[in-house]
């Protein structure tokens, strides 16, 4: 039996001490010891879902919202913060992510799972027979769909479109801006009765909109 730790950054003082924020950088010059500055604009697809996640859970304490370690990049730190008897960070197994948002539609509560795309597919089966074959209403909130660019070819979302379109019992959901973000959410809460797959793009830049519902 191997007991192995890791240490994310290794090597590198900057990451060793912030190894959150260095997670995932686009390209920069080690030798200055900092982080490329980034331009200011319109929120990500992530700030959006964790906006509308504290909005709905304010409203609704039988909204579960569930991560496999996920906090920081799928926009739910404050969420974790305001609502901590509804957040469950199911580590980074994601298989148990899945079957635990199951488990909580089976018990009449409003799980919403939010996982990377290329992380979903270490949780297939589970999508499958756990929550597609049972149609239960497990919201799942898809993080970096599409190609992602500074994550690396790891992360890409290359193949989530392929993959979930032969499941039976899902509908599958891409906004274009935050309006399209938060209706494709609200509706896929409250008006769904399966499963329903919800796919972003990290990083994107979104349309402002007037709605914020």
């Amino acid at each position: 039996m191997l007991h192995i730790m890791t240490k994310k950054g290794r090597g590198y003082e900057p990451a060793e001490k912030d190894p959150i924020g260095w997670h995932a950088v686009p390209k920069f010059d080690p030798s200055q010891f900092k982080k490329p500055a980034t331009k200011p604009g319109l929120p990500t697809f992530s700030q959006v879902f964790g906006k509308w996640l504290c909005d709905v859970a304010a409203q609704d304490d039988k909204l579960m919202a569930i991560t496999p370690a996920m906090r920081e990049g799928s926009g739910m730190v404050e969420f974790s913060q305001r609502f901590p008897k509804q957040y469950f960070d199911a580590a980074i197994a994601e298989q148990h992510a899945v079957t635990l948002g199951a488990g909580f539609a089976c018990e009449g509560l409003k799980p919403v799972v939010a996982i990377y795309s290329t992380f979903l597919q270490r949780g297939y089966d589970q999508l499958i027979h756990d929550v597609a074959l049972q149609r239960l209403p497990v919201l799942f909130a898809i993080d970096r769909g599409g190609i992602v660019g500074a994550d690396g070819q790891t992360h890409q979302g290359a193949f989530d479109l392929s993959f979930m379109r032969c499941i039976p019992n899902m509908v599958i959901m891409a906004p274009s801006d935050e309006n399209e973000c938060r209706q494709m959410l609200y509706t896929g809460y409250c008006y769904q009765d399966g499963p329903l797959l919800y796919v972003t793009q990290e990083g994107a830049q979104l349309v402002p909109s007037k709605s914020n519902r």
